[in-house]
Formats: structure tokens, sequence, C-alpha cells
């Protein structure tokens, strides 16, 4: 059995949205690119009010290991930004694999993603589950002050981690 198989998603109530949003900003994580070092509290749970955020929590033997979230694009409601803030960083890649397969279910037959490629330890952790290398963009990344390439990955609901 993978570290995957044994995750579950909790969806995060509104009363523990503040709860759930303290424990990522006390691992100085952040969730779909809202900072803890750059907004407080109460900025935080508005701007993913504002983008229509889903938050769950990901459990793993009663434990929160993670928090995923997801924000769908209004304009191809097939289309879906996934983010994660792992408390443990082994169960991050799980955690999005676990994630994602649940809304592929729901909505189609796979996920794609993309991840910065210079030696980076999410791609490795996202093959670990399951995702493969299906291409890169060159220069499609702003990191650290400069482009750097962007690897996209796939995973198919067929072929589990």
């Amino acid at each position: 059995m993978s570290a995957s198989d044994a995750m579950a998603l909790r969806p995060v109530p509104a009363a523990d949205l503040r709860d759930v949003l303290r424990r990522i900003t006390d691992h100085g994580d952040e969730i779909l690119g809202v900072d803890p070092r750059r907004h407080n509290l109460a900025t935080m749970r508005h701007r993913l009010a504002d983008m229509g955020a889903r938050l769950f929590e990901v459990v793993l033997g009663g434990v929160p290991v993670a928090v995923v979230g997801h924000t769908v694009n209004p304009l191809n409601r097939d289309q879906a930004t996934v983010s994660v803030a792992a408390f443990d960083r082994a169960h991050g890649a799980a955690a999005v694999w676990t994630h994602v397969t649940e809304l592929a279910r729901r909505h189609g037959t796979g996920s794609f993603l993309c991840a910065g490629a210079d030696g980076s330890e999410a791609v490795e952790a996202y093959q670990a589950v399951g995702f493969t290398e299906v291409g890169r963009m060159r220069m499609h990344l702003y990191r650290a002050h400069a482009y750097r390439d962007a690897c996209v990955l796939h995973l198919s609901l067929r072929e589990g981690p």
C-alpha cells in the first residue's frame, strides 16, 4: 500500500479555516499563491474566498499531513489550479496525488501539472507517486529573479502510484 492509498481528503469547513490557515502560516508555506509572509490571516481568508478556493485537509492515520486546495477556471470548468501546503514534505506529492485523482475522478480521466524542472525535488516526488514527464516548457517559470524551465507531468487514472 502506498502513502497515497491511506490518505483521506477532509473538506475544511468555514469554522476551521482560521486554524488551518494558521497551521499553513506556522509552517511558512503558502496555498494557491496566498503567502502568509505577505498576508495576515484575515486577508488570506478573504483572498481564498474571492478565488472560490476549495481547501481540504489531507489526513493520514487521523493526523493532518497537508492542506490541498484548488480553484476552478471559470472559463473552462475542466481546468483547475491545484496547490499543496505540506506539513511534512515527505507527504506533499502523495497529498497532491490524492487530491488530483479525486478531481480527475469527478471531472475526467487524468491530470496534468507543472513543476520547476531545475533539479526540483517536487518533480521526483510527483514521479514517485505515478506522474510521468510528458514535456518541458522552456523558460516558463519566473523564480529567484530568473526564468526557468518547467516540467509538465501527467497522471493517468488507469495507472496508480
